[in-house]
């Protein structure tokens, strides 16, 4: 009966559709092709209904959600992207690229994600669940191995200046020739040393800018040889 109830559906859709091809029926019609995982049918219909509505939220969140049912992660992204840039208070959009980007292993951007869905709606459960998620990873990521430039330009952010000096530090060992790695190390140690005297890191800021000017060296040599 559901399915016979659902194609009974997608008729009359359709033929609301072929009356005018402008209806903004055609969310209606691509969700239901979904649910009956009808994916190329609701592309069709998504793509043709877009051309018509080019800032349609619903229309997009639901060819996002296609490009996730076929495993185009990428594609989802850009997608929801879009929808933000159209509707900058979009949660759904928000949840649906926290949830990619922890997927994807970056923690940071998961993290903004869900800060962003708690300025809209700071009662979300979900949303502060996996944002209470994604700082345990980050907390943990030195020790776990985990090295990115944003998670360094987070640590960054956040004054977590030791922090992200070992992540810096892990780039330049990866990336000795990337300028951008040496500078940011150089940025983290400066402000390392700015607090200095409360932390009493001034032994650890000189083993690294000792590390740090061998790195260099190396890298002017590499450019002279």
């Amino acid at each position: 009966m559901a399915t016979r109830g659902l194609s009974g559906q997608i008729e009359e859709l359709k033929q609301e559709l072929k009356k005018d091809p402008a209806s903004r029926s055609f969310v209606r019609l691509a969700d239901v092709y979904i649910k009956q995982s009808m994916l190329k049918e609701a592309t069709e219909v998504l793509d043709r209904g877009l051309s018509h509505h080019p800032d349609h939220v619903a229309g997009w969140n639901l060819r996002g959600q296609v490009y996730l049912q076929q495993g185009d992660v990428e594609q989802a992204k850009t997608t929801f992207l879009h929808v933000l840039s159209v509707h900058p208070q979009n949660v759904q959009a928000y949840r649906r690229l926290a949830i990619l980007y922890k997927g994807g292993g970056e923690f940071p951007a998961a993290m903004e994600a869900c800060q962003a869905v708690l300025r809209i709606d700071p009662s979300d459960r979900e949303a502060k669940t996996l944002h209470d998620e994604m700082a345990r990873l980050l907390s943990d990521a030195p020790q776990h191995g985990v090295v990115s430039a944003t998670l360094a330009a987070l640590y960054m952010n956040q004054g977590h200046y030791e922090k992200a000096a070992e992540t810096y530090r892990g780039l330049v060992e990866r990336e000795p020739d990337r300028p951008e790695h040496r500078s940011g190390l150089e940025t983290a140690l400066k402000r390392m040393g700015e607090v200095a005297e409360r932390h009493r890191s001034t032994e650890k800021i000189a083993r690294l800018k000792a590390w740090l000017a061998s790195i260099k060296k190396d890298a002017r040599q590499k450019t002279t040889s």
